[in-house]
């Protein structure tokens, strides 16, 4: 299985489509402006506004992580010699 299954999911802005946005690293509450369009976003407001597109890749992840699961699954009981998976 992989060791890691971080991922980085882009964000889109609603108005412009953009996935370039300003924000202050150090405060999480400051608003998140669109660099394509000035529009703000509470961070909270643009992960809610990209919900769907955040899910669809969280199921890729989950599938990805259920094969990767099975594949080492069958590969741990091909080496015994007492059990045998068809």
């Amino acid at each position: 299985m992989k060791d890691n299954y971080n991922r980085s999911i882009t964000l889109h802005c609603e108005t412009c489509g953009g996935t370039d946005f300003r924000h202050d690293d150090e405060d999480d509450s400051s608003p998140v402006t669109c660099a394509g369009c000035d529009r703000e976003y509470l961070r909270s407001e643009l992960i809610e506004l990209n919900y769907e597109h955040i899910e669809a890749e969280k199921q890729e992840m989950l599938s990805e992580i259920q094969k990767d699961v099975k594949d080492d699954i069958k590969k741990m009981f091909k080496r015994s010699k007492w059990i045998s998976i068809k």
